[in-house]
Protein backbone atom coordinates (compact mmCIF):
# COMPACT_ATOMS: atom_id res chain seq x y z
CA UNK A 1 0.00 0.00 0.00
CA UNK A 2 1.12 3.54 -0.69
CA UNK A 3 -0.44 6.86 0.25
CA UNK A 4 -1.85 9.12 -2.45
CA UNK A 5 0.63 11.81 -1.41
CA UNK A 6 3.59 9.52 -2.14
CA UNK A 7 2.12 7.82 -5.20
CA UNK A 8 3.54 10.24 -7.78
CA UNK A 9 7.04 9.71 -6.38
CA UNK A 10 6.82 5.92 -6.45
CA UNK A 11 9.03 3.93 -8.78
CA UNK A 12 6.11 2.71 -10.90
CA UNK A 13 4.78 6.26 -11.37
CA UNK A 14 8.25 7.54 -12.28
CA UNK A 15 8.70 4.74 -14.83
CA UNK A 16 5.27 5.33 -16.35
CA UNK A 17 6.10 9.01 -16.89
CA UNK A 18 9.52 8.15 -18.31
CA UNK A 19 8.29 5.65 -20.89
CA UNK A 20 4.84 7.11 -21.49
CA UNK A 21 5.62 8.34 -25.03
CA UNK A 22 7.00 4.96 -26.09
CA UNK A 23 4.04 3.03 -24.74
CA UNK A 24 1.50 5.48 -26.16
CA UNK A 25 2.95 4.83 -29.63
CA UNK A 26 3.24 1.13 -28.87
CA UNK A 27 -0.41 0.89 -27.81
CA UNK A 28 -1.47 2.61 -31.02
CA UNK A 29 0.52 0.16 -33.13
CA UNK A 30 -0.84 -2.80 -31.14
CA UNK A 31 -4.39 -1.70 -31.96
CA UNK A 32 -3.46 -1.51 -35.65
CA UNK A 33 -1.97 -5.00 -35.51
CA UNK A 34 -5.03 -6.42 -33.77
CA UNK A 35 -7.29 -4.89 -36.42
CA UNK A 36 -5.13 -6.23 -39.26
CA UNK A 37 -5.11 -9.70 -37.70
CA UNK A 38 -8.89 -9.73 -37.42
CA UNK A 39 -9.18 -8.69 -41.07
CA UNK A 40 -6.73 -11.44 -42.05
CA UNK A 41 -8.67 -14.07 -40.12
CA UNK A 42 -11.88 -12.94 -41.79
CA UNK A 43 -10.36 -13.30 -45.26
CA UNK A 44 -8.99 -16.73 -44.33
CA UNK A 45 -12.46 -17.79 -43.26
CA UNK A 46 -13.96 -16.47 -46.50
CA UNK A 47 -11.40 -18.39 -48.57
CA UNK A 48 -12.13 -21.59 -46.67
CA UNK A 49 -15.85 -21.16 -47.32
CA UNK A 50 -15.20 -20.52 -51.00
CA UNK A 51 -16.62 -17.03 -50.93
CA UNK A 52 -13.50 -15.64 -52.58
CA UNK A 53 -12.34 -17.28 -55.80
CA UNK A 54 -9.04 -16.92 -57.60
CA UNK A 55 -5.66 -15.91 -56.35
CA UNK A 56 -5.62 -12.32 -57.55
CA UNK A 57 -5.57 -9.17 -55.47
CA UNK A 58 -3.06 -10.70 -52.98
CA UNK A 59 -5.74 -12.53 -51.06
CA UNK A 60 -4.44 -16.06 -51.53
CA UNK A 61 -4.30 -18.21 -48.42
CA UNK A 62 -0.51 -18.26 -48.64
CA UNK A 63 -0.20 -14.49 -48.73
CA UNK A 64 -2.66 -14.04 -45.88
CA UNK A 65 -0.83 -16.54 -43.66
CA UNK A 66 2.50 -14.87 -44.41
CA UNK A 67 1.06 -11.48 -43.50
CA UNK A 68 -0.43 -12.83 -40.28
CA UNK A 69 2.95 -14.34 -39.42
CA UNK A 70 4.61 -10.95 -39.90
CA UNK A 71 2.02 -9.32 -37.63
CA UNK A 72 2.56 -11.93 -34.91
CA UNK A 73 6.32 -11.43 -35.04
CA UNK A 74 5.91 -7.67 -34.82
CA UNK A 75 3.60 -8.10 -31.85
CA UNK A 76 6.19 -10.25 -30.03
CA UNK A 77 8.91 -7.73 -30.85
CA UNK A 78 6.81 -4.91 -29.40
CA UNK A 79 6.27 -6.90 -26.20
CA UNK A 80 9.99 -7.61 -25.83
CA UNK A 81 10.85 -4.00 -26.62
CA UNK A 82 8.38 -2.80 -23.99
CA UNK A 83 9.95 -4.99 -21.31
CA UNK A 84 13.42 -3.84 -22.30
CA UNK A 85 12.45 -0.15 -22.33
CA UNK A 86 10.80 -0.51 -18.91
CA UNK A 87 13.80 -2.34 -17.44
CA UNK A 88 16.19 0.30 -18.78
CA UNK A 89 14.04 3.13 -17.39
CA UNK A 90 13.86 1.43 -13.99
CA UNK A 91 17.61 0.91 -13.89
CA UNK A 92 18.29 4.51 -14.93
CA UNK A 93 15.89 5.98 -12.33
CA UNK A 94 17.32 3.89 -9.50
CA UNK A 95 20.93 4.53 -10.51
CA UNK A 96 20.46 8.30 -10.67
CA UNK A 97 18.37 8.54 -7.48
CA UNK A 98 20.01 10.26 -4.52
CA UNK A 99 17.54 8.65 -2.10
CA UNK A 100 15.69 5.34 -2.45
CA UNK A 101 12.76 4.64 -0.12
CA UNK A 102 11.64 1.07 0.50
CA UNK A 103 10.36 -1.20 3.22
CA UNK A 104 12.99 -3.28 4.98
CA UNK A 105 11.94 -6.42 3.12
CA UNK A 106 11.36 -4.47 -0.11
CA UNK A 107 15.02 -3.45 -0.04
CA UNK A 108 15.79 -7.05 -0.95
CA UNK A 109 14.18 -6.64 -4.39
CA UNK A 110 16.41 -7.70 -7.26
CA UNK A 111 16.49 -4.23 -8.84
CA UNK A 112 17.77 -2.70 -5.59
CA UNK A 113 20.24 -5.49 -4.91
CA UNK A 114 21.89 -4.76 -8.26
CA UNK A 115 22.72 -1.20 -7.20
CA UNK A 116 26.09 -0.28 -5.67
CA UNK A 117 26.27 -0.20 -1.87
CA UNK A 118 24.44 2.74 -0.33
CA UNK A 119 26.41 5.39 1.56
CA UNK A 120 23.92 5.32 4.42
CA UNK A 121 20.77 3.43 5.40
CA UNK A 122 18.18 5.15 7.60
CA UNK A 123 15.84 2.54 9.05
CA UNK A 124 12.74 4.30 10.37
CA UNK A 125 10.55 2.60 13.01
CA UNK A 126 13.50 0.24 13.45
CA UNK A 127 12.08 -1.15 16.69
CA UNK A 128 9.15 -2.63 14.73
CA UNK A 129 11.34 -4.60 12.32
CA UNK A 130 12.43 -8.13 13.11
CA UNK A 131 16.20 -8.48 13.12
CA UNK A 132 16.34 -10.59 9.89
CA UNK A 133 14.23 -7.94 8.11
CA UNK A 134 16.44 -5.14 9.42
CA UNK A 135 19.60 -6.75 8.08
CA UNK A 136 18.28 -6.81 4.48
CA UNK A 137 18.98 -3.10 3.86
CA UNK A 138 21.78 -2.84 6.42
CA UNK A 139 24.13 -5.27 4.66
CA UNK A 140 23.88 -3.12 1.52
CA UNK A 141 25.02 0.05 3.31
CA UNK A 142 28.31 1.52 4.51
CA UNK A 143 26.71 3.27 7.48
CA UNK A 144 23.38 2.93 9.26
CA UNK A 145 21.03 5.03 11.37
CA UNK A 146 18.32 3.25 13.36
CA UNK A 147 15.39 5.49 14.31
CA UNK A 148 12.68 4.22 16.60
CA UNK A 149 11.56 3.45 20.12
CA UNK A 150 12.00 -0.02 21.65
CA UNK A 151 9.44 0.98 24.29
CA UNK A 152 6.68 1.18 21.67
CA UNK A 153 5.21 -1.52 19.43
CA UNK A 154 7.45 -4.56 19.01
CA UNK A 155 7.70 -6.61 15.79
CA UNK A 156 4.61 -8.68 15.02
CA UNK A 157 5.61 -12.32 15.53
CA UNK A 158 2.72 -14.80 15.58
CA UNK A 159 4.76 -17.90 16.38
CA UNK A 160 5.33 -18.38 20.11
CA UNK A 161 8.32 -20.59 19.39
CA UNK A 162 9.90 -17.95 17.14
CA UNK A 163 9.18 -15.25 19.69
CA UNK A 164 10.76 -17.28 22.48
CA UNK A 165 13.73 -17.85 20.19
CA UNK A 166 14.38 -14.12 19.98
CA UNK A 167 12.64 -13.10 16.75
CA UNK A 168 10.46 -10.62 18.65
CA UNK A 169 13.55 -8.78 19.89
CA UNK A 170 14.43 -6.15 17.27
CA UNK A 171 18.00 -5.23 16.42
CA UNK A 172 17.45 -1.77 17.88
CA UNK A 173 16.55 -3.23 21.27
CA UNK A 174 19.75 -5.29 21.31
CA UNK A 175 21.81 -2.23 20.41
CA UNK A 176 20.02 -0.17 23.08
CA UNK A 177 21.06 -2.66 25.75
CA UNK A 178 24.55 -1.16 25.52
CA UNK A 179 23.36 2.25 26.75
CA UNK A 180 25.58 3.26 29.68
CA UNK A 181 23.85 3.23 33.04
CA UNK A 182 24.29 6.98 33.52
CA UNK A 183 22.35 7.63 30.30
CA UNK A 184 19.64 5.04 30.91
CA UNK A 185 19.19 5.90 34.56
CA UNK A 186 15.68 6.85 35.61
CA UNK A 187 17.27 9.49 37.82
CA UNK A 188 18.61 11.39 34.80
CA UNK A 189 17.14 14.89 34.40
CA UNK A 190 13.87 15.00 32.50
CA UNK A 191 14.78 18.18 30.63
CA UNK A 192 17.87 19.26 28.73
CA UNK A 193 19.84 18.27 25.67
CA UNK A 194 19.56 14.81 24.15
CA UNK A 195 21.85 12.27 25.78
CA UNK A 196 24.46 10.72 23.50
CA UNK A 197 26.71 7.76 24.10
CA UNK A 198 29.37 5.86 22.17
CA UNK A 199 29.73 2.15 22.74
CA UNK A 200 31.43 -0.46 20.54
CA UNK A 201 31.45 1.93 17.60
CA UNK A 202 27.74 2.71 17.94
CA UNK A 203 26.73 6.30 18.62
CA UNK A 204 23.40 6.49 20.41
CA UNK A 205 21.19 9.49 21.00
CA UNK A 206 18.25 9.49 23.41
CA UNK A 207 15.64 12.14 22.64
CA UNK A 208 13.89 13.44 25.75
CA UNK A 209 11.40 15.96 24.33
CA UNK A 210 8.15 15.09 22.55
CA UNK A 211 6.32 17.59 20.33
CA UNK A 212 2.95 15.87 19.92
CA UNK A 213 0.94 15.68 23.11
CA UNK A 214 -0.31 17.82 25.95
CA UNK A 215 1.70 17.02 29.09
CA UNK A 216 -1.36 15.47 30.77
CA UNK A 217 -1.33 12.85 28.02
CA UNK A 218 2.42 12.25 27.84
CA UNK A 219 3.30 12.39 31.54
CA UNK A 220 1.81 8.96 32.25
CA UNK A 221 3.80 7.33 29.46
CA UNK A 222 6.89 9.23 30.58
CA UNK A 223 6.61 7.89 34.12
CA UNK A 224 5.64 4.33 33.20
CA UNK A 225 8.00 3.72 30.27
CA UNK A 226 10.81 6.29 30.42
CA UNK A 227 11.39 6.90 34.10
CA UNK A 228 9.97 10.42 33.88
CA UNK A 229 12.64 11.55 31.43
CA UNK A 230 10.31 12.27 28.50
CA UNK A 231 9.08 15.87 28.64
CA UNK A 232 6.51 17.73 26.57
CA UNK A 233 7.72 20.69 24.55
CA UNK A 234 6.39 24.02 25.76
CA UNK A 235 4.76 24.41 22.34
CA UNK A 236 2.36 21.54 23.05
CA UNK A 237 2.52 21.10 26.82
CA UNK A 238 -0.75 22.93 27.48
CA UNK A 239 -2.28 22.96 23.99
CA UNK A 240 -6.02 22.25 23.72
CA UNK A 241 -8.35 21.50 20.82
CA UNK A 242 -10.36 24.61 21.66
CA UNK A 243 -7.29 26.72 20.83
CA UNK A 244 -7.37 25.60 17.21
CA UNK A 245 -8.83 28.07 14.66
CA UNK A 246 -12.55 27.57 14.16
CA UNK A 247 -12.97 25.15 17.08
CA UNK A 248 -15.53 26.05 19.74
CA UNK A 249 -14.91 25.77 23.46
CA UNK A 250 -16.75 22.71 24.80
CA UNK A 251 -16.10 20.27 27.64
CA UNK A 252 -14.62 17.84 25.10
CA UNK A 253 -12.37 20.37 23.34
CA UNK A 254 -11.18 21.84 26.66
CA UNK A 255 -10.13 18.47 28.08
CA UNK A 256 -6.67 17.32 26.96
CA UNK A 257 -7.36 13.81 28.28
CA UNK A 258 -10.86 12.39 28.59
CA UNK A 259 -11.63 8.90 29.91
CA UNK A 260 -15.09 7.49 29.18
CA UNK A 261 -15.81 4.64 31.60
CA UNK A 262 -18.39 2.07 30.50
CA UNK A 263 -18.94 0.92 34.10
CA UNK A 264 -21.12 2.48 36.74
CA UNK A 265 -19.66 3.64 40.05
CA UNK A 266 -20.79 0.32 41.49
CA UNK A 267 -18.64 -1.48 38.93
CA UNK A 268 -21.48 -2.73 36.72
CA UNK A 269 -21.04 -2.64 32.96
CA UNK A 270 -23.49 -0.44 31.11
CA UNK A 271 -25.94 -2.23 28.82
CA UNK A 272 -24.34 -3.27 25.55
CA UNK A 273 -20.81 -2.49 26.72
CA UNK A 274 -19.49 -6.04 27.04
CA UNK A 275 -17.16 -7.44 24.41
CA UNK A 276 -18.26 -10.28 22.12
CA UNK A 277 -16.78 -11.89 19.03
CA UNK A 278 -17.76 -10.41 15.69
CA UNK A 279 -19.36 -13.69 14.66
CA UNK A 280 -21.47 -13.80 17.84
CA UNK A 281 -22.63 -10.23 17.26
CA UNK A 282 -23.59 -11.03 13.66
CA UNK A 283 -25.52 -14.11 14.74
CA UNK A 284 -27.31 -12.14 17.44
CA UNK A 285 -28.27 -9.39 15.01
CA UNK A 286 -29.54 -11.96 12.57
CA UNK A 287 -31.70 -13.58 15.22
CA UNK A 288 -33.14 -10.15 16.02
CA UNK A 289 -34.02 -9.74 12.36
CA UNK A 290 -31.81 -6.63 12.08
CA UNK A 291 -30.31 -7.65 8.76
CA UNK A 292 -31.91 -6.31 5.60
CA UNK A 293 -33.99 -9.40 4.95
CA UNK A 294 -36.84 -10.20 7.28
CA UNK A 295 -36.97 -13.55 9.04
CA UNK A 296 -39.67 -14.74 6.64
CA UNK A 297 -37.54 -13.87 3.61
CA UNK A 298 -34.31 -15.30 5.02
CA UNK A 299 -33.23 -18.35 3.02
CA UNK A 300 -30.54 -19.31 5.51
CA UNK A 301 -27.74 -18.07 3.28
CA UNK A 302 -27.33 -14.58 4.73
CA UNK A 303 -23.65 -13.83 5.28
CA UNK A 304 -22.56 -14.06 8.89
CA UNK A 305 -19.04 -13.03 9.82
CA UNK A 306 -16.84 -15.85 11.07
CA UNK A 307 -14.34 -13.47 12.64
CA UNK A 308 -13.30 -14.18 16.21
CA UNK A 309 -12.04 -10.61 16.59
CA UNK A 310 -13.80 -8.78 19.41
CA UNK A 311 -16.32 -5.95 19.19
CA UNK A 312 -18.02 -3.76 21.76
CA UNK A 313 -21.20 -2.11 20.50
CA UNK A 314 -21.57 0.18 23.48
CA UNK A 315 -18.06 1.53 23.04
CA UNK A 316 -18.58 1.94 19.30
CA UNK A 317 -21.70 4.00 20.01
CA UNK A 318 -19.79 6.13 22.54
CA UNK A 319 -17.02 6.69 19.99
CA UNK A 320 -19.58 7.71 17.37
CA UNK A 321 -21.18 10.23 19.74
CA UNK A 322 -17.83 11.67 20.83
CA UNK A 323 -16.65 12.06 17.23
CA UNK A 324 -19.96 13.72 16.36
CA UNK A 325 -19.40 16.15 19.23
CA UNK A 326 -15.89 17.01 18.03
CA UNK A 327 -17.13 17.58 14.49
CA UNK A 328 -19.96 19.74 15.79
CA UNK A 329 -17.44 21.84 17.70
CA UNK A 330 -15.57 22.55 14.48
CA UNK A 331 -12.78 19.98 14.55
CA UNK A 332 -12.05 18.92 10.96
CA UNK A 333 -12.49 15.22 10.06
CA UNK A 334 -8.85 15.10 8.94
CA UNK A 335 -7.78 16.17 12.45
CA UNK A 336 -9.53 13.22 14.13
CA UNK A 337 -8.27 9.64 14.30
CA UNK A 338 -10.04 6.66 15.86
CA UNK A 339 -8.05 3.61 16.87
CA UNK A 340 -8.76 0.18 18.29
CA UNK A 341 -6.59 -2.88 18.86
CA UNK A 342 -9.29 -5.10 17.31
CA UNK A 343 -9.94 -5.24 13.57
CA UNK A 344 -13.63 -6.09 14.09
CA UNK A 345 -14.10 -2.99 16.25
CA UNK A 346 -12.44 -0.90 13.55
CA UNK A 347 -14.99 -2.21 11.04
CA UNK A 348 -17.91 -1.62 13.40
CA UNK A 349 -16.89 1.97 14.17
CA UNK A 350 -16.41 2.72 10.47
CA UNK A 351 -19.93 1.46 9.81
CA UNK A 352 -21.44 3.56 12.61
CA UNK A 353 -19.62 6.72 11.50
CA UNK A 354 -20.73 6.16 7.90
CA UNK A 355 -24.33 5.66 9.06
CA UNK A 356 -24.43 8.80 11.21
CA UNK A 357 -22.92 10.80 8.34
CA UNK A 358 -25.47 9.40 5.87
CA UNK A 359 -28.31 10.46 8.17
CA UNK A 360 -26.91 13.99 8.24
CA UNK A 361 -26.51 13.89 12.01
CA UNK A 362 -22.73 14.31 11.85
CA UNK A 363 -21.55 15.54 8.43
CA UNK A 364 -17.99 14.46 7.74
CA UNK A 365 -18.03 11.53 10.17
CA UNK A 366 -17.45 9.14 7.27
CA UNK A 367 -14.23 11.01 6.47
CA UNK A 368 -12.70 10.37 9.90
CA UNK A 369 -9.91 7.82 9.71
CA UNK A 370 -10.51 4.65 11.72
CA UNK A 371 -7.55 2.29 11.95
CA UNK A 372 -5.94 -0.38 14.08
CA UNK A 373 -3.33 0.65 16.61
CA UNK A 374 -0.63 -1.13 14.61
CA UNK A 375 -1.46 0.53 11.29
CA UNK A 376 -1.56 4.00 12.86
CA UNK A 377 1.84 3.59 14.54
CA UNK A 378 4.18 6.52 13.94
CA UNK A 379 1.45 8.91 12.82
CA UNK A 380 -0.49 11.60 14.66
CA UNK A 381 -3.74 13.55 14.78
CA UNK A 382 -5.02 16.51 16.76
CA UNK A 383 -7.72 14.40 18.42
CA UNK A 384 -7.24 10.67 18.95
CA UNK A 385 -10.11 8.48 20.16
CA UNK A 386 -9.18 4.99 21.35
CA UNK A 387 -11.67 2.16 21.79
CA UNK A 388 -10.09 -0.49 24.02
CA UNK A 389 -13.07 -2.91 23.61
CA UNK A 390 -12.27 -4.90 26.75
Amino acid sequence: RISSAALESSLDARIDREIGVFFDASRGRKKEIDLAKRQGWKKQEELQKGKVKGLGDNISAKNIEAKLGDLRREQRTLAKSGKKVRANAEREILTEAQVVLATAVGAGAENIQRLPAFDICILDEAAQATEPAAWIPLVRSKRAVLVGDPCQLAPLVRSTEASDGGLATPLMARVSQNIPEKVNSQKAPALGAANAYLSSGVLGCVLTTQYRSNRLISDWASQEMYGGRLAASERVASRLLSQMPGVASTPATNAPLLLLDTRTRAGMLLTGCSEVSESDMAARERSRNIFSRSRDEDDGNSPVSSSSSLVNEGEAYAVMMHVAGLLGAGVAPSDIAVQSPYAAQVRLIRTKLADVAARGAAPGADLVEVASVDSFQGREAEAVVISTVR
